[in-house]
């Protein structure tokens, strides 16, 4: 059977975050080895919440760190990739604190892996407009998924997700300190994985948004787009033979 470990990242979560624990199903919990929690310095009680669920419920397989810095977005999810391999996790879910993402569908994520049918599932939102994305938002969304879909050859509603699941063993193949700190870790992977051959494969979700949703401002989004392109245009010439990022595309 293969071992899951579930990764949330946390800052500043503590409104959310034990009601999304709350909605793990009870199949799920079972199969989960571990539930890795970072607190990435975060201001407020995220990190006690955590403790007083964990001591309340007898939970001994929720580990909770905090940084001693932010290391941003893909700073801890970089810690965190490090943390499944060294610890010999054969899949690697990611959860989001804030309730973005639905815990209910755990077990359809993981299962693609556990078949053999993909290496990196990402739970791909559908109706957005409905479910709070703002409009700006979901054209942003589109158009650079219609983007890497071309570029990468991949044929997914979304590729902008925060929920995805890896293989842990494919994730030892790529150059993880080479990754970016920042949300451009998300479409590093998959280019990555691409660049390997690995499956890529996903499955729909709710989109859903509300007042306690952490939602990156419209400055960081347009900087996401911008990282975005220059990924891809990095990839393009790393196909035509010019590699012009020796430590991403190792």
């Amino acid at each position: 059977m293969k071992k899951i470990i579930v990764f949330m990242p946390a800052y500043n979560a503590e409104k959310t975050i034990v009601s999304v624990l709350n909605r793990f199903p009870k199949s799920a919990i079972k199969r989960i080895s571990e539930t890795l929690i970072l607190d990435n310095d975060s201001h407020d009680r995220t990190y006690g919440k955590v403790m007083e669920y964990k001591k309340r419920k007898k939970i001994k397989n929720i580990t909770i760190l905090k940084n001693r810095k932010n290391l941003g977005y893909g700073g801890s999810k970089k810690k965190a990739f490090r943390y499944a391999i060294d610890r010999g996790y054969d899949i690697f879910v990611m959860v989001h604190s804030d309730g973005q993402y639905p815990p209910e569908k755990i077990a359809d994520m993981v299962r693609p892996i556990e078949e053999g049918k993909a290496d990196l599932v990402i739970g791909s939102r559908v109706n957005a407009i409905k479910g709070g994305m703002k409009l700006w938002k979901v054209f942003g969304n589109r158009a650079l998924t219609m983007l890497e879909n071309i570029v990468f050859g991949l044929n997914l509603h979304e590729l902008h997700s925060g929920y995805k699941a890896y293989n842990v063993h494919a994730l030892e193949k790529i150059p993880i300190d080479a990754l970016d700190n920042d949300h451009i870790i998300s479409s590093q992977t998959i280019a990555l994985f691409k660049l390997k051959k690995f499956k890529i494969k996903e499955i729909l979700i709710p989109t859903y948004y509300s007042k306690e949703i952490t939602e990156c401002s419209f400055n960081t989004s347009l900087k996401y787009g911008i990282d975005v392109i220059k990924l891809v245009m990095l990839y393009i010439l790393y196909k035509m033979g010019l590699n012009l990022d020796k430590k991403l595309f190792a």
